[in-house]
């Protein structure tokens, strides 16, 4: 089988008339800006047209203004419908992203070799929790750190308590 090397925007843009046509398209995840959730040589979405105007928490595919395509997960949308993206694995808001430069909702997700739903758990914990990473990391490594004076402080009484 003979493989082609295409340009991601003329792709892209041949799978948006697709969508146009009422279709779903599945295409591969390039790149690891959504990690953990989906990585790139694992995992693959199943985009679809709009029925409904995005909300905060779905993965869309949208064009930057410079023309590049991404896939990330919608953060916020302002009073002036104007959207803020975030890719799972960043700690950085891109926007503001005009409606018309979504392209396109995922509907589905293939991780880990299984397709999953919007509604599925793991799929539902990145999008309603993910969106606090910034909070979960802080409260995480302060509760690990004090994990770890308690450790070091027993460590220390237990040793002190032997050497008696």
């Amino acid at each position: 089988m003979e493989v082609r090397q295409v340009n991601t925007a003329e792709y892209l843009s041949e799978i948006i008339e697709i969508l146009r046509q009422g279709r779903e398209v599945s295409i591969p995840v390039k790149g690891n800006s959504m990690a953990p959730f989906l990585r790139e040589g694992r995992d693959a979405v199943l985009l679809g047209l709009f029925s409904r105007k995005p909300n905060k928490g779905d993965v869309v595919l949208y064009r930057r203004s410079n023309g590049q395509y991404v896939l990330h997960r919608i953060f916020r949308r302002d009073k002036n419908q104007q959207y803020y993206m975030e890719g799972d694995a960043q700690n950085w808001v891109e926007g503001p992203i005009e409606r018309e430069q979504i392209k396109a909702l995922a509907v589905k997700f293939r991780r880990k070799g299984k397709w999953i739903g919007r509604n599925n758990v793991c799929a539902l914990f990145f999008r309603i929790l993910w969106p606090f990473k910034r909070h979960i990391r802080g409260i995480w490594h302060y509760g690990c750190r004090i994990l770890q004076l308690i450790k070091r402080s027993a460590f220390c009484l237990l040793k002190k308590s032997n050497i008696e």
